[in-house]
């Protein structure tokens, strides 16, 4: 039954509104990773990425910044984000 509900769910519900290019995805290698985390210090979402970033990214440098820093950030090209976003309602 779940299977069908999932199946009956329109596929566009489930993409983001950008697409990245080739360009993009070139550009990607040379950029700078900001994971955005959570405002709640005390989240445990901020907790596991700050515990597996160490041990598992390496294709790219990294840093961790606040959702306030990402706006500022966000529109500048060398520089590429992780960020936790809600889908559905």
């Amino acid at each position: 039954m779940l299977v069908a509900l999932l199946c009956a769910v329109p596929v566009g519900l489930f993409c983001q509104d950008y697409v990245p290019t080739k360009d993009d995805l070139a550009r990607f290698p040379k950029t700078k990773t900001f994971v955005v985390l959570e405002d709640n210090p005390l989240s445990e979402y901020n907790m596991i990425l700050k515990e597996v970033m160490p041990q598992e990214w390496t294709m790219t440098p990294y840093d961790f910044i606040s959702w306030k820093e990402f706006e500022k950030r966000r529109v500048d090209p060398a520089l590429s984000f992780i960020v936790m976003t809600q889908v559905g309602q």
